[in-house]
């Protein structure tokens, strides 16, 4: 009798505490269930209304509509709250660039807005996660500065940003070094009804949430540049290629269909050759004319510059 009241008590003992943990278990479930639905409801709610913004910019028929719904946007994305979560939140809804660094650093929503003259007007807004000072916060960028005098040898500050649609964000490390602010960026420019470009520009975190764009590390036959653009035709295309492994940009090389129609763009397209930009020793170095059958999906080794035989007497 006494074995099996010992048992009854201890059986007892058990499944109350068994109620206790399930109890406490569902306390803890719920409250993080209502934790992550506000979450998940504050980030759709930024996404809905970023996405009733952007459907009004894409049927507005008026610029100034157009751009007046750009700036909402811009204000909505700029004075968000970001945390780790919004930073990598998918708004698979919203139709325009939103790239993310592979230090997961920087993310970058960026969209253009064609105008009734053929040109556009470009907006961003730059989400930045500080790795060394644990924190986040949002730059807005408004196109400012791409007609200026010696435009690929300037510095612009978010304030003077030379608008472009980037697609591609580069982490630039010095050497042993595994925290970069630095990087460089590969867009596209529609520049007008007659012409569209491909850029390369670079951007670099500043202290105070400052932003600068532009570094000399373009090498080109006169001399290293802080940016380039590489004009063609619009009714051609132009292929720029980042491939990480090798630490390079592969390009397509263009050149005008009559050669005397040289320095007028409308007219260039590509020519079926190949340039490339190698990060090599702080900049990137240019290689003209490359062999384009070594870049395969396979090929984890760095391009080298083939090496030039030497004359035999």
């Amino acid at each position: 009798k006494c074995s099996l009241g010992l048992l009854l008590r201890n059986l007892k003992t058990v499944t109350m505490r068994s109620s206790i943990l399930t109890i406490l278990i569902c306390q803890f479930s719920a409250a993080w269930m209502c934790a992550q639905t506000a979450l998940d409801g504050s980030v759709m709610a930024l996404e809905q209304k970023v996405k009733m913004h952007w459907d009004s910019l894409v049927s507005a028929d008026v610029d100034e509509r157009k751009l007046r719904q750009a700036e909402t946007i811009l204000m909505l994305l700029s004075e968000c709250r970001v945390d780790e979560e919004v930073f990598h939140y998918a708004f698979a809804t919203w139709k325009f660039c939103k790239v993310i660094s592979s230090d997961d650093q920087v993310r970058l929503l960026n969209w253009n807005v064609p105008l009734e003259n053929g040109t556009h007007v470009y907006f961003g807004c730059v989400w930045v996660h500080h790795l060394l000072e644990k924190r986040y916060f949002t730059i807005p960028l408004r196109d400012m500065n791409r007609e200026v005098d010696k435009w690929d040898n300037r510095y612009f500050d978010q304030e003077n940003w030379p608008g472009a649609l980037y697609y591609e964000i580069i982490p630039l490390y010095k050497r042993n070094k595994k925290y970069t602010d630095t990087y460089t960026l590969m867009g596209w420019d529609g520049r007008d009804n007659m012409t569209n470009a491909k850029v390369l520009d670079v951007l670099k975190i500043v202290d105070d949430e400052k932003l600068r764009f532009g570094e000399s590390v373009f090498e080109t036959v006169g001399g290293n540049k802080k940016r380039l653009m590489f004009e063609y035709a619009d009714d051609v295309s132009a292929s720029f290629k980042y491939y990480p492994k090798k630490k390079c940009i592969v390009m397509d090389h263009l050149s005008p269909k009559n050669p005397i129609m040289t320095g007028v763009f409308a007219d260039y397209g590509p020519d079926g050759t190949y340039d490339l930009y190698q990060w090599e020793k702080g900049s990137w170095k240019w290689y003209k004319d490359i062999d384009i059958s070594v870049f395969s999906a396979n090929d984890n080794k760095m391009y080298r510059e083939p090496k030039r035989v030497k004359k035999v007497n």
